[in-house]
């Protein structure tokens, strides 16, 4: 390797003086935070940023940080200073594949996974099964997440199923299931058999 090679447009190597002209916030957003990231090296990667920013140095040793990371990881507009946790980047990515899982994507892995995992018919009541691959547990376990953040059209209301999918806006669905009859939990009734026929 050569020492002016570049990755996706970023030098691999720096000189002890370009390093200086950089500030190590700048280098953090830039370099370390384009790396791919997963979930066992989330710690280690935040620990790695913190030490970088009040040392500058990627040594292990002890130093002394003069404010929260809490803090410095929040966005400017709350006096942080954009840095994002490696963690926080992680769960995005995850609920990212859940969205794409849960919407009418249609590539070849997600109907794998559809099929796989029993969520084909309905994403939002599937279970996994034992044995499930680490990325389908990361999905499953972050359902209630993407929940939050969305809800059907309801359209026709065929494929809105009433006590699994999110289709009151800023409502959980267990809230949705207690306002109902405990005797019709057990069936499967769609959004559609809410509908008086030719009526809105």
């Amino acid at each position: 390797m050569q020492c002016n090679e570049y990755f996706s447009g970023n030098p691999l190597f720096l000189s002890d003086n370009r390093i200086k002209d950089f500030s190590r916030t700048t280098l953090i957003k830039s370099f370390i935070q384009g790396i791919p990231t997963y979930y066992i090296l989330c710690e280690d990667l935040d620990k790695v940023v913190q030490r970088f920013w009040w040392t500058g140095d990627l040594k292990p040793h002890r130093y002394v940080a003069l404010t929260s990371w809490d803090k410095v990881y929040q966005p400017k507009l709350r006096g942080g200073l954009g840095i994002r946790c490696f963690a926080d980047i992680h769960v995005a990515f995850i609920d990212k594949l859940g969205w794409m899982i849960a919407s009418s994507n249609n590539t070849l892995w997600i109907e794998i996974m559809r099929r796989k995992y029993g969520a084909a018919s309905n994403f939002w009541s599937s279970e996994l099964p034992r044995g499930a691959s680490n990325v389908a547990k990361g999905i499953w376990s972050i359902k209630n997440l993407i929940q939050e953040g969305c809800s059907y059209l309801i359209g026709e209301g065929n494929d809105v199923d009433l006590w699994n999918s999110p289709w009151v806006l800023q409502c959980n669905i267990e809230e949705i299931r207690a306002a109902f009859n405990p005797m019709t939990l057990g069936s499967r009734i769609r959004a559609t058999d809410l509908f008086t026929e030719g009526q809105q």
